[in-house]
């Protein structure tokens, strides 16, 4: 999964919520501050730290996980975490429900506003596999890349709740031509 996020809070706030309706934490990215970020997979959380992270600047995400083995690294601004295990041998099964911004702490629902993402968000894909270290790159330099096969922001149908406006993301100055 990968997104590019642009905030000015400090406070902890929910970047992307997966859920089925069997684990409400399903596929969760939690920033619980600034430089930290929280994943989780099924309900068990990984806390990593140490990577590029601004406030007031674009931030490219990107996050890997195998579902078998649990492999699963973190990648802010093209620095790449250390690889840890967690969550082996999971399924994520049922239809998803998915949050950009809030996390669901129940199946759709259950939020609470202080876990709320306060900034912009964009570019959001997501693939049924682990991509490449060189696909991470060209996500994070914004150029061609494969979209995600699960999500893709470009085609991405979606609805809005609360105070959420639509806009061109200015990440891409050469877009701008």
């Amino acid at each position: 999964m990968c997104m590019r996020c642009f905030s000015s809070l400090t406070r902890g706030q929910t970047l992307f919520s997966l859920a089925v309706p069997s684990q409400s934490n399903a596929f969760l990215l939690y920033k619980p501050s600034v430089g930290v970020y929280r994943l989780h997979v099924n309900g068990v959380s990984l806390d990593i730290s140490g990577l590029p992270d601004d406030t007031n600047e674009w931030n490219s995400v990107c996050w890997t996980w195998d579902s078998t083995h649990g492999l699963t690294a973190l990648w802010i601004n093209g620095k790449r975490s250390p690889r840890a295990i967690l969550g082996t041998k999971v399924s994520l099964t049922g239809v998803p429900s998915i949050i950009l911004g809030q996390d669901q702490d129940s199946y759709g629902g259950g939020f609470d506003q202080s876990q709320s993402f306060v900034g912009d968000i964009t570019d959001v894909h997501m693939w049924d596999k682990v991509i490449s270290p060189c696909e991470i790159r060209f996500y994070m330099e914004g150029s061609s890349f494969i979209p995600g096969n699960l999500l893709n922001w470009i085609d991405l149908r979606f609805s809005t709740t609360g105070s959420v406006q639509e806009e061109q993301s200015d990440f891409d100055k050469l877009s701008c031509y």
